[in-house]
């Protein structure tokens, strides 16, 4: 009987800890919400072909390696491909922001995610190679109470679903 109970117990508590799970995620840290806030608003900076918002997120010794670059950059020519669409009269239609992963050690936080992102040409035509998917990983360096892109590298992937 004793031991029917227990298994009774860890069962219920097994069933409750996984209810928890799926409804309030748990270990988001402060730093995480506001990091992934901040990949939310470098993806509404291009949206909007703001360039000058855009290379905000950028720390001044960034180096990275965009998907569509055929070598590391850094600060100076980050903010390139948003000018050439903006220049272009391209619209970023929709995109999709998947997480795949975060982790942070001291004031350095990365991120891994998947984007799929949905670009229209000046006369509203869906642009050549679209709708595409990109995993990206940014390094993110805490500068006061924000962060800043210290480093990166993206690269196209397979098609996830579309963004609407």
């Amino acid at each position: 009987m004793l031991r029917k109970m227990c298994l009774l117990l860890l069962v219920g508590l097994g069933v409750t800890w996984g209810i928890s799970q799926e409804v309030k995620p748990q270990g988001v840290s402060g730093d995480e919400e506001k990091v992934w806030k901040l990949e939310q608003s470098y993806w509404e900076y291009v949206k909007a072909l703001d360039v000058s918002g855009y290379k905000s997120l950028w720390h001044k010794d960034f180096v990275g390696w965009p998907s569509a670059a055929s070598a590391p950059m850094g600060k100076e020519h980050i903010g390139d491909w948003v000018e050439e669409e903006r220049v272009a009269q391209n619209k970023l239609q929709c995109y999709k922001l998947e997480h795949a992963g975060f982790t942070q050690v001291g004031e350095v936080a990365v991120t891994y995610y998947y984007l799929t992102e949905h670009w229209l040409d000046k006369d509203g035509k869906t642009a050549k190679g679209q709708p595409r998917t990109i995993k990206v990983t940014h390094t993110w360096l805490r500068m006061g109470g924000s962060f800043q892109i210290i480093g990166g590298m993206a690269g196209v992937i397979a098609t996830r679903p579309e963004c609407n």
